[in-house]
């Protein structure tokens, strides 16, 4: 026989049945009382009359509120996904604003295909996005112009610079590392990041021309 629950417990089991009625979604029921889901869901386990009482609080959730499917997702929860997506959100944080587990994205698309193809649109487009903001940023910063003010450089030799580096860093950690000759990076080891902006720009143009963030086919 599990141990019954405390007054406390049971206070706290009411506020969340309530809850659940109200809400339909275990999760977004728990988060309104400031309480783990985990805590409830144990209790759940563990004792068959409060899983009963929560099934009978999903039963009675208000028509308006109820989800059509299992995992409590409806249509507008995907639609907001994408949004945040699209903003540049990973998928982990974007679900956490939602109220949800990212891991009932990731079953659900394992399972339906074009799910899975809206979330890898997403989430490109997020990708994009963040580059063409970096890229914008890196544009607008000033560069090494003739208003730059420069500080004099006093007058020394080759050997007094290197005594300089040697007191600022008695390791001759630079000194080993000028000396040490690093083999040319083969070009697939830029290429990624390469097409990645190429790709950002022509989504770029096709939003300025389009007002349309998805690229042709997606």
């Amino acid at each position: 026989m599990p141990r019954p629950f405390t007054r406390a417990q049971q206070r706290q089991n009411a506020r969340f049945l309530a809850a659940r009625a109200d809400t339909g979604n275990a999760r977004l029921a728990a988060r309104a009382l400031g309480v783990h889901r985990s805590t409830y869901t144990k209790r759940r386990a563990r004792c068959p009359a409060f899983a009963a009482a929560w099934d009978e609080a999903l039963a009675a959730a208000r028509p308006h509120r109820r989800r059509p499917r299992g995992d409590g997702i409806d249509p507008a929860a995907d639609a907001a996904l994408f949004a945040w997506l699209e903003q540049g959100y990973s998928l982990r944080l974007a679900a956490e604003t939602l109220g949800f587990a990212h891991s009932s994205f990731l079953a659900r698309a394992r399972a339906d295909p074009a799910f899975a193809h809206e979330l890898q649109v997403a989430a490109a487009i997020g990708r994009d996005r963040l580059l063409i903001a970096d890229m914008d940023r890196m544009e607008s910063a000033p560069d090494d112009g003739p208003d730059r003010p420069e500080l004099p450089m006093p007058a020394m030799t080759v050997e007094e610079a290197l005594h300089r580096i040697h007191l600022a860093d008695p390791n001759l950690a630079f000194q080993r590392h000028v000396r040490r000759r690093r083999a040319p990076k083969p070009f697939s080891f830029y290429a990624p990041r390469i097409r990645a902006k190429l790709r950002a720009f022509a989504r770029r143009l096709h939003f300025e021309a389009t007002g349309s963030w998805r690229m042709p086919g997606e």
